[in-house]
């Protein structure tokens, strides 16, 4: 998914593969596949699975955020005036945020007439349960639907980074970034340790997932990348990140309930620690650098489709079908249908001229 991009001849066709695989471990990460409480039954492998195909996933948003960070900074190292193309930028996500969130307040009026008409469907009692009533804040955040997030964050991201970048002061973005993103951990992962705490705005709680916290040093990175050609050594360099990141996502959360006795919580719910920047930036740097093996054509094409996947998936991600199935063959091709039917559904909409901008 990159907003500060439009289809053009000669894409890095890496990046576009790249993309469809961040998107598919966005909806792992929403199926929760090998979740023990799908399966009925908890054998340890089960949940050992789950935590590493979740820690794998991590990768995703921060890749996203990234690569948009990175073509926003070609265009303006191109010789583009920054104000234009940031708020072009600016005008294309508020666009789509808000249409998407239309879309979902409307899918919401629509819950409890399906809840009537087809009650024998899973979970139709809770779909029909939720609810229209948001604190302000999170609506403003989050817009109808969790998942938007993403927009608001990037719109924030592309606001702190072109402030520092109008007035000439690309030195200060990354400790910026870095501030940011040291403040979202603590207010997060370490919210309940003894060096964290849990943020509130006027006095409401504050997810600070959302805003500029998490999402300013990653597409603070893509911008500082932009001003270096990718290098062959970029795919080694990216590998190797990956891999370390990995590592040390998933240490740096054990050792967080080890040393910090902090309460145990579902591994779904810590999304980003310190380690995740590694994740973050190797994906980013391996798929700039193009490697043959990633450069697949018809994988890329798909790809340029990630944002309409990622805005329409949630509407065929049903959990209660996973916990009725109990099925290990239903864990691996369920992620798969989701992608697969996101894609479908896109596809049309991408064909016509007024929804092209809105999944493409």
């Amino acid at each position: 998914m990159n907003l500060s991009e439009r289809p053009q001849a000669g894409r890095n066709l890496a990046v576009d593969t790249m993309r469809l695989i961040a998107i598919f471990c966005v909806i792992c990460l929403h199926t929760e596949p090998f979740n023990p409480d799908h399966l009925g039954y908890g054998w340890r492998g089960w949940q050992i699975l789950y935590v590493y195909i979740t820690t794998a996933c991590r990768f995703a948003v921060p890749f996203f955020f990234s690569i948009s960070g990175y073509y926003w900074g070609r265009k303006i190292r191109g010789g583009q005036n920054p104000a234009a193309v940031s708020l072009a930028m600016f005008q294309r996500i508020g666009m789509v945020f808000a249409v998407w969130s239309a879309f979902f307040l409307g899918i919401d009026g629509l819950k409890p007439v399906v809840a009537r008409l087809f009650p024998w469907f899973p979970g139709a009692q809770s779909f029909a349960a939720s609810s229209l009533a948001q604190p302000p804040l999170q609506l403003l955040f989050e817009g109808t639907a969790h998942h938007l997030w993403f927009l608001p964050a990037l719109l924030c991201a592309l606001a702190v980074c072109w402030f520092f970048v109008a007035f000439r002061q690309d030195r200060l973005l990354l400790p910026a970034g870095i501030a940011l993103f040291v403040l979202a951990v603590l207010g997060r992962a370490y919210a309940q340790t003894a060096i964290g705490f849990s943020p509130r705005f006027f006095g409401a709680p504050f997810d600070p997932r959302d805003g500029p916290f998490f999402s300013t040093l990653f597409f603070a990175t893509g911008y500082l990348l932009s001003a270096h050609p990718p290098r062959p050594q970029w795919r080694r360099w990216g590998m190797f990140l990956l891999a370390a990141g990995f590592i040390l996502h998933r240490t740096e959360i054990v050792l967080i309930h080890a040393l910090f006795h902090a309460p145990p919580v579902r591994v779904i719910h810590q999304d980003f620690v310190f380690g995740t920047y590694a994740m973050g930036l190797g994906a980013t740097m391996l798929a700039l650098a193009a490697p043959s093996w990633l450069s697949r054509p018809t994988l890329a094409r798909w790809g340029r489709c990630t944002l309409g996947i990622y805005c329409i998936h949630p509407l065929f991600v049903h959990q209660q079908i996973l916990c009725r199935l109990h099925s290990t063959v239903a864990e691996v091709l369920y992620p798969a249908a989701v992608l697969l039917l996101s894609l479908l559904a896109v596809w049309p909409l991408s064909r016509l001229r007024w929804t092209r901008p809105l999944v493409l």
